[in-house]
């Protein structure tokens, strides 16, 4: 037979096969000297994508920068505007100038207010423009109410100067980052570098004043500097707890020094052999795809595991090399199916437009190869090497899996009835799931990034503001330009209030200004905070100045001969992925309604181009699951040979994923990007041991065994393989859940579950349905269940 050949010819040329890989591994390796990291926000969009393209046009008209960051001074005595946190916030605005990369900065030091201002030898009062520390009192609780008042009236779409509760201020940096005045000949990621620690010390100044207070750096511009840093920091802590929890995990099931210590480097050099072919390609990795690598090593010790087993255990062989041959040619076939379906599984993620999504999935396939390979050709020189002993540990697990899958056969219909029980709750909990990517949520509660996003969230500014641009046409120029420089309120106002009507969200525009600032003036109520309520408008707005409204951002800077626009933002109710999109259509519909096509309305935003991402990796790797779920059935198909198996054994494997689904949306109720992808990596994962005990357990049958008997030994021959490698694969994906970076977090927490709960269904519930199946065979006809398999 040819798995007879291919076994004599690993063993008989097993050293030079080890020579041969090992020299392969190190090659391949060698690219890690080329290897770079991409950890930038903007990685995640398609080139060329539309959204973010006029989300950098209208930044540009703004005068803004794309590098817009916040600095936030947070007091130790949580009042922002006491004589002494004022002090201390002039320092840091002052110091802020002088900070690396910055070009320009805003606080409300440098901003203006409306001020109504007595006519000279007049009856009538007019409105100017007045800095807002002009005329403040800020040494009595009158004075200080009255700048509060003026503050939480001002428009400020990048940040608002004050916290909405008064225990923080920000300043507004406008950084260059990628085109410095000065070259200085660092990247981009070293120039955030050097700002972050120029913050930190400008941090330690103000702490030396006053003990407990913070000095934040924030904003998404930070994305790639937290992703680098957070990588590192799982590196360095997640990789050799893995490696240390791994051989120790060996060395009490085979209690081989050096079988534990060598699967050890044997990893170790599939996983650097994985980078430095990723890295030889020129591929760029991230935190994202990083963590593919860990994936990888986990996967490769399915690999290991299965064949030292099958080594190990055989006590009758006469020599190491019979032994081993008996394993390889038992093991062959199954080992390559697994890595089959693995890489079909990941395969998946390619339906991504998120290219570091994409590139993990190629971190998988490259990964799953090479495991592969250099496993059948570095692991036999190593297990001749190992002596056969007797593993009492082994009889243990056998004999309390064989009681355990026993007596649930012997309970089947308790079994069955368990099963479809929680299988009808994980579907309530999977439709509490929605798709909602936050930029801020992809980082663990405990990072200062998160910390700052969630403050600049909470305090200051929507993290899913999208904006919508309309341009102002000659006869609004006109009127700006005029004596009075007031804009017309009329179609503005008709937009606002059809956008108003037709949306479940706040409005920050030119005419919800005017609101809150006629409001403020007229003193006939408290101001209503920095989202106008719409349902204050109405149509004798008060008219601030033009040059107020661009300085704020509600209208871009007026250009002779170039066409202007007038600027709106909206934070939507819902900030769900498809919730924003759906309000967004809705948007871009009255926006065009009434003829106001005319005016070009456009929306833009990087949430608006995130969501857009988000949901068409949902709808890729969602199609792509299906194809990766089909492929893999039909390679079962093929390794079975038999379409009945094949079915059947998608049972024990798409239910602990359905499980997996519907506990994670009882617990969280949300699907991150990398989650998505846990259907079709985790089903790919999961197989292996499926197919394993499917084979053992036919491979029994074709040699004359009953149903109950083969089922038996199918987990004698399989049962502790199976379960050491999924300790093994399960706890390496829960120490990566581990991860300060949720976007891995998640993903590995989930897959690791589903791993555990998949174990569970196949030595509970898979005997029952093969149980199942062969007496029905039988019935119909069947030649003591050989039929089925031909």
């Amino acid at each position: 037979m040819i798995m007879d050949r291919i076994a004599c010819v690993i063993v008989a040329r097993a050293h030079w096969l080890a020579a041969f890989g090992l020299v392969l591994a190190l090659l391949l390796a060698g690219g890690l000297g080329r290897l770079s990291l991409d950890n930038s926000q903007r990685a995640f969009f398609p080139q060329g994508d539309e959204i973010i393209e006029r989300t950098d046009w209208l930044a540009e008209r703004m005068g803004n920068g794309k590098d817009a960051m916040i600095l936030i001074y947070v007091p130790a005595e949580a009042d922002v505007l006491s004589p002494f946190s004022l002090s201390q916030l002039r320092t840091v605005a002052d110091e802020a100038r002088a900070l690396p990369y910055v070009i320009d900065t805003s606080s409300f030091f440098d901003a203006q207010k409306l001020a109504v201002v007595p006519e000279s030898g007049s009856a009538r009062d007019r409105l100017v423009a007045l800095p807002f520390l002009q005329g403040a009192d800020l040494f009595s609780d009158a004075g200080l109410a009255a700048l509060k008042r003026d503050l939480v009236a001002a428009p400020t779409v990048l940040g608002r100067s004050l916290g909405r509760d008064f225990k923080s201020a920000a300043i507004t940096l406008q950084v260059e980052l990628d085109n410095p005045g000065e070259d200085d000949g660092l990247t981009r990621r070293e120039r955030i570098d050097a700002l972050k620690t120029a913050v930190d010390r400008l941090e330690a100044v103000v702490v030396e004043a006053e003990p407990g207070a913070r000095v934040m750096l924030v904003g998404s511009g930070l994305f790639e500097h937290v992703s680098t840093e957070v990588l590192k920091y799982d590196v360095r802590r997640l990789f050799p707890m893995f490696g240390a929890f791994f051989v120790l995990t060996l060395l009490a099931c085979y209690r081989s020094i050096l079988f534990a210590a060598g699967s050890a480097v044997l990893i170790g050099l599939v996983v650097a052999a994985t980078a430095g072919t990723m890295a030889w390609a020129g591929v760029s990795l991230s935190t994202v795809s990083v963590s593919g690598l860990l994936l990888v090593g986990t996967l490769a010790v399915a690999d290991i595991i299965h064949i030292a087993n099958g080594y190990f255990l055989n006590r009758s062989a006469p020599s190491n090399a019979a032994a081993l041959e008996a394993a390889i040619r038992a093991y062959f076939l199954p080992v390559l199916a697994t890595s089959l379906t693995t890489a079909l599984g990941a395969a998946a993620m390619f339906m991504t437009p998120a290219r570091p999504i994409a590139i993990l999935a190629a971190v998988i396939l490259v990964g799953v190869g090479l495991a592969l390979l250099l496993t059948l050709m570095l692991l036999p020189a190593m297990l001749l090497a190992c002596p056969r002993q007797d593993l009492p540990i082994h009889d243990r697990i056998v004999a309390g899996i064989l009681r355990a899958s026993r007596a649930a056969r012997a309970r089947r219909a308790w079994s069955l009835g368990v099963t479809g029980v929680v299988t009808i709750a994980a579907i309530f909990g999977i439709a509490q799931l929605v798709v909602n990517d936050d930029l801020a949520g992809w980082f663990d509660e405990s990072t200062e990034f998160r910390q700052g996003m969630d403050l600049l969230d909470t305090q200051y500014l929507s993290l899913r503001t999208i904006t919508l641009a309309v341009q102002v046409k000659d006869a609004d120029r006109d009127a700006l330009l005029n004596a009075n420089d007031r804009i017309d309120p009329g179609y503005f106002g008709d937009l606002q209030r059809r956008l108003s009507a037709g949306t479940e969200g706040d409005w920050l525009s030119v005419v919800t200004a005017q609101q809150s600032w006629r409001v403020r003036l007229a003193e006939r109520s408290e101001p209503n905070g920095f989202r106008p309520d719409p349902a204050m408008l109405s149509p004798d707005l008060g008219k601030p100045s033009s040059s107020v409204l661009a300085d704020s951002g509600l209208l871009t800077q007026l250009e002779p001969g170039v066409a202007d626009w007038s600027v709106s933002y909206f934070d939507a109710t819902d900030p769900t992925t498809f919730g924003l999109l759906e309000q967004a259509t809705r948007i871009e519909d009255l926006a065009t309604a009434q003829g106001d096509a005319a005016r070009a309305p456009s929306l833009q935003g990087v949430p608006y181009a995130f969501a857009r991402t988000s949901a068409a990796n949902f709808v890729g790797i969602s199609i792509g699951s299906l194809g990766a779920m089909a492929l893999v059935t039909l390679s079962m198909l093929l390794v079975f040979r038999s379409l009945g198996l094949a079915l059947i054994a998608i049972i024990p494997n798409i239910l602990p994923l359905l499980i997996t689904y519907g506990a994670w949306g009882a617990v969280s109720g949300q699907l991150n990007m990398a989650a998505v992808g846990v259907f079709s990596i985790a089903y790919g994962i999961v197989v292996d041991d499926t197919i394993h005990l499917i084979i053992a357990y036919r491979n029994r049958r074709r040699a004359g065994l009953n149903h109950a008997e083969a089922i038996d030994k199918a987990i004698v021959s399989s049962g502790s393989a199976v379960l050491v490698t999924t300790v093994l694969l399960s706890c390496g994906f829960l120490l990566l859940s581990l991860s300060d970076f949720n976007l891995t977090a998640q993903k590995a927490g989930m897959t690791g579950c589903a791993i555990i709960t998949a174990l569970a269904f196949d030595l509970l519930v898979l005997p029952i349905l093969l149980q199942w199946s062969g007496k029905r065979t039988q019935r119909m006809g069947g030649n003591g269940g050989e039929a089925q398999f031909q």
